[in-house]
């Protein structure tokens, strides 16, 4: 049975235009470096590609909050260090001036602790990006006043909420929690303490020059009380700083498990979507082949 020319010719035509079709096809995957371009070329895998880049954009979102709780978090941990520096060398001056037997000592002190408390007050006051860190939910409100009072509300601060998600299922509050209480406060007993230190010096100090004992000996003996009254303080400081270095390790290793994931991520969705180049070049190579084989 003959078979009719245009038969033979439209198929020819049809075999020449999916060859053609294949060498583009192949020419834009080694071009791109992409295997697919458009859903309808596989509707299946780029169904898994949109799952995975809506994995990824979340993994963005993660890393973007873990990067900056870490942020706040590391300066929270560097201000709380400077305060035990500040801390520590108060202590050191109530030891040094707790027997009275330094007459001379007691002025100079007192203008010390001033100055301490000065720093005491900056320190309580830092800020990371122009947000105070120890302020609570109220980062756009100084903590403390020239008084060395909190100005927030304790009870609404404590209970409004700073937390952000660093990664899945993975809830962090970057700040320092707001104390229920000056009492509770770190910040407010070291001011409380720095000055009755102070005042407790000058008094010393006045005594001597009025060469009135019952006045140094008061003063002595409020010295002595605000030494305890430090180790007090001390200990309160010494929980804030365990409670931030906490916290550090914390989205510390939450971040590393975003970074891992988004790799992750990235590489399941390159093994979806990437060209393999060497694969695709043979494949080109041999459809060129047969589109030349066809022509002739």
């Amino acid at each position: 049975m003959r078979i009719p020319n245009l038969t033979t010719t439209d198929t020819l035509l049809r075999n020449l235009q999916s060859l053609d079709q294949q060498q583009l096809k192949l020419q834009q995957q080694a071009s791109d470096g992409q295997k697919i371009s458009t859903a309808d070329e596989d509707p299946t895998t780029m169904s898994r590609v949109l799952r995975l880049e809506t994995d990824k954009r979340e993994m963005v979102q993660f890393r973007r909050n873990a990067g900056h709780a870490l942020d706040v978090a590391n300066a929270s941990f560097s201000a709380l260090q400077k305060m035990e520096d500040l801390v520590a060398r108060t202590m050191e001056i109530t030891r040094l001036t707790s027997s009275g037997l330094n007459p001379n000592a007691f002025a100079t002190y007192a203008k010390e602790i001033g100055q301490i408390r000065e720093e005491a007050l900056v320190r309580s006051n830092g800020s990371f990006n122009g947000k105070f860190l120890f302020g609570g939910a109220a980062d756009d409100v100084r903590p403390y006043d020239e008084n060395f009072a909190f100005s927030g509300n304790r009870t609404d601060l404590a209970a409004a909420s700073t937390k952000v998600y660093v990664a899945e299922d993975t809830v962090v509050t970057p700040h320092l929690h707001v104390a229920a209480s000056d009492e509770e406060d770190f910040f407010a007993s070291f001011f409380e303490d720095i000055e009755e230190l102070e005042g407790a010096l000058n008094e010393a100090d006045e005594g001597y020059k009025t060469e009135d004992e019952a006045l140094i000996n008061t003063g002595v003996t409020r010295i002595n009380t605000v030494g305890r009254n430090l180790l007090k303080t001390e200990d309160k400081l010494v929980d804030n700083i365990g409670d931030m270095s906490a916290k550090v390790y914390r989205i510390e290793m939450a971040k590393s498990h975003d970074d891992e994931w988004f790799l992750q991520v990235e590489n399941r969705i390159s093994r979806e979507v990437d060209a393999d180049i060497t694969e695709t070049i043979v494949k080109l190579n041999q459809a060129r082949t047969a589109y030349q084989a066809a022509l002739q």
